[in-house]
């Protein structure tokens, strides 16, 4: 018990002082004018860490409370949480690691202000983080944010070894995005997208290009890849949608889409269920109609989605069933047709 108490201790100090050094170091991209790449790159594995965190805030909003009982259930799992968490810190925090590994230098140093030596800290293979040194730890961490905020740095441009440090964030995030109750992390990976609804264009076109970087620099044929390529799609079209032409007409294609196959299968048994159903409905019923339609929908969905996305199709009326209520008059001055599909028609006996 006393063990976990201090797992729990650590993780509570930093957990939020991750997510400061997060900001931290994408201001400190950010402040170099020209690393728009890098800084979408940290502004994911923000939206990411953002998202993981949310999983341990109770329901009255309080950040990080649940964590303890999920610490208490299952010690093991929370001892590799803090130890990722540890070696994020220590890699966001260590001014010197900073310059001699990643290329990021201290131009102008801040008056009466020096950085902690982290190198005492460092972990070895398997080692974790003692509820001895964590306080200490966090201390050092703690001043030399302050003195990372103050300082201005500069970037050596050979090689862009800068990128190993946001891998190496990245690599952390992936491996606490492992840990937390199931339930919780399916939800966590679905919430990346809502962050998109949020989103300025800049911060659109940011997220786009390092989603594609991501997507490019992972496995080929990998979830990974694909969730990249997925989410690189959706910052693209909220960015159009929202902001460059917000009042345009649109035409997509399938390829325009990414989409799970396991719905195919889902949306033949709905066709399937949908037209026993009808055909078990009585004659010329509202029912029957509605099982029909129903159906038809759904095979239209599996062709064009699935079984034949890049084929071109040619309809007739016949393949569509359309609500009586759409039907005006020809006294209105436009066709059916016309108000279904917005077309712009002459009217009839126009002087």
């Amino acid at each position: 018990m006393a063990e976990v108490f201090g797992v729990v201790t650590g993780v509570l100090g930093l957990l939020p002082l991750c997510r400061d050094g997060l900001g931290m170091i994408k201001d400190v991209f950010d402040a170099a004018g020209t690393l728009g790449l890098a800084v979408g790159r940290l502004e994911l594995q923000q939206d990411r860490y953002d998202e993981w965190r949310e999983i341990w805030r109770d329901d009255n909003g309080e950040y990080d409370i649940k964590f303890e009982a999920y610490a208490k259930s299952n010690p093991a799992a929370a001892k590799r949480v803090q130890r990722q968490l540890a070696l994020m810190t220590q890699a966001m925090f260590d001014v010197n690691a900073l310059e001699d590994q990643y290329g990021i230098k201290a131009d102008r140093w801040p008056d009466r202000i020096d950085a902690k030596d982290l190198g005492r800290f460092r972990l070895k293979e398997g080692e974790n983080i003692t509820f001895e040194t964590q306080g200490i730890f966090l201390e050092r961490c703690k001043l030399n944010m302050n003195f990372i905020k103050r300082c201005k740095f500069v970037f050596r441009r050979k090689e862009a070894v800068w990128n190993n440090l946001i891998d190496l964030i990245k690599e952390y995030n992936e491996n606490l995005a492992m840990y937390g109750p199931k339930y919780e992390l399916e939800k966590m990976f679905k919430a990346e997208f809502e962050v998109l609804r949020n989103l300025q264009l800049e911060q659109l076109r940011r997220r786009a290009d390092a989603a594609t970087y991501e997507a490019n620099h992972s496995p080929p044929e990998s979830e990974e890849k694909a969730h990249f390529q997925t989410y690189s799609l959706a910052a693209q079209f909220s960015s159009v949608v929202k902001f460059e032409r917000q009042h345009t007409a649109y035409k997509f294609t399938m390829r325009d889409f990414r989409l799970d196959p396991s719905y195919a299968k889902i949306l033949r048994r709905r066709a399937d269920a949908a037209t026993y159903e009808a055909n078990h409905s009585p004659p010329e019923s509202e029912e029957k109609a509605h099982f029909q339609t129903y159906s038809l929908a759904a095979q239209f969905s599996s062709v064009v989605k699935f079984e034949r996305q890049h084929t071109a199709y040619k309809f007739t009326m016949r393949d569509f069933r359309l609500d009586p209520s759409y039907a005006v008059s020809s006294s209105a001055g436009s066709s059916t047709m016309a108000l279904l599909f917005d077309y712009p028609v002459r009217k009839e006996n126009a002087s």
